[in-house]
């Protein structure tokens, strides 16, 4: 019977995680490397980005941080650009980045 490392083995794989520098994108990332996926980070702040990337890729496959803003798409176009130059092809997207603004204008008109 397989072990459940083998069950999800993601070695050479490429995975992208939008919001990658947060609590939780940090923790997926993790989760990504350790299951052999190259992992891109992907947020807004690219220094918190490559923070986590350069901890990730000390016992891990490749991990890279680049910069990200999901409300503007031009940003997710380059960073596909980006990944597909860097790695060759992209595997897993992890969306865990927000809008925030337009959750705000959401709620502030709800509550009107």
């Amino acid at each position: 019977m397989p072990t459940i490392k083998e069950l999800f083995d993601l070695k050479g794989k490429v995975a992208i995680v939008t919001g990658g520098a947060g609590h939780l994108g940090t923790a997926i990332s993790e989760a990504l490397a350790e299951a052999g996926a190259n992992v891109v980070i992907a947020s807004r702040n690219v220094n918190n980005c490559r923070s986590v990337a350069r901890k990730l890729s000390r016992d891990n496959p490749k991990a890279i941080g680049l910069k990200l803003n999901v409300s503007i798409e031009d940003s997710i176009f380059t960073l596909v650009e980006e990944v597909i130059s860097e790695f060759g092809r992209i595997d897993i997207l992890f969306n865990n980045g927000i809008i925030l603004l337009n959750i705000l204008i959401q709620f502030s008109s709800e509550s009107s």
